[in-house]
């Protein structure tokens, strides 16, 4: 079992996260961190860890193409990949309990194609329940379900590229389980604004550039699989957006706007790829 970890600007969580898989009760067979350009001490953290595969890109070439390379590295030496962000606190017993669901599940279901942590702190399901979708984070894949449906795609750059690897390996026959009792949670919220209207909380992106790829590559993949339900629900969420930017979060409005406007522009002509109008700032 090999680990693969994209990591940018965030050697401190990093740190933690590599520690964490050195407790896990069964240990990886190989971790690879994917570094995506960073300007801190990252480099010299990840070569204190024995075990690690380095790769230290020469420029940031997002989540879609740092999985990208991940992922087919993995693939060169392990039949199996579990897939975290740097910013993931992961309970000691998380990789022993997916692979031992795996083996369980895969009795039974001879076209298992992934199994997969659960996220967060809300209540879990009581057993493992069939999904749809995922995240890249807490990903369970075997060597055969990637080198029969390929690698992510680079094109994306950032965001939606797991939602549309999910959608091909769904499209492939594979099926894929959430694991309830493999649990790991997120650190790192600062890139989300939280407000409350009317009682009730919302979280939106707080970075122009995030808006931008996630409406635009949303928009590329809801065309080419033929999801118009989902492509008319991302049109009302980007007009309920365009409301709280212009009429309650005020300083952050006209930019905002532009984002999700030309994100939505450059999904319908399928004009896909880096955008250097809007270059991550995150770290």
């Amino acid at each position: 079992i090999g680990v693969d970890i994209l990591t940018y600007n965030n050697s401190i969580m990093l740190k933690a996260l590599l520690e964490d898989l050195l407790r896990q009760t069964r240990k990886p067979d190989e971790i690879i961190v994917v570094d995506n350009a960073s300007c801190d001490n990252t480099n010299s953290i990840v070569k204190s860890f024995q075990n690690t595969y380095y790769v230290k890109l020469k420029e940031n070439i997002g989540s879609a193409g740092g999985y990208y390379i991940g992922l087919k590295r993995a693939c060169e030496h392990n039949d199996f990949v579990w897939i975290l962000d740097d910013d993931m606190a992961v309970e000691e017993n998380a990789l022993e309990i997916l692979e031992q669901w795996w083996s369980a599940l895969e009795q039974r279901d001879k076209k298992l194609g992934v199994v997969r942590s659960w996220v967060g702190k809300a209540t879990p399901p009581n057993n493992p329940t069939k999904i749809d979708c995922f995240a890249w984070r807490g990903t369970f894949i075997s060597r055969k379900v990637i080198l029969d449906i390929g690698l992510p795609w680079k094109q994306y750059f950032l965001y939606a590229e797991d939602k549309e690897y999910a959608y091909r390996i769904i499209k492939h026959r594979y099926s894929m389980f959430i694991i309830p009792g493999s649990k790991i949670n997120e650190k790192r919220m600062e890139d989300k604004l939280k407000f409350t209207l009317l009682g009730k909380e919302k979280v939106f992106y707080k970075d122009e550039f995030r808006f931008y790829y996630s409406f635009r590559n949303h928009i590329d993949l809801y065309l080419k699989y033929n999801k118009f339900y989902q492509l008319f629900t991302l049109f009302c969420y980007a007009f309920k957006v365009s409301f709280f930017f212009l009429f309650i979060k005020k300083d952050r409005g006209i930019g905002t706007i532009k984002a999700i406007f030309n994100g939505i522009w450059d999904g319908l002509r399928a004009n896909l790829g880096k955008n250097p109008k809007y270059l991550p700032y995150f770290g």
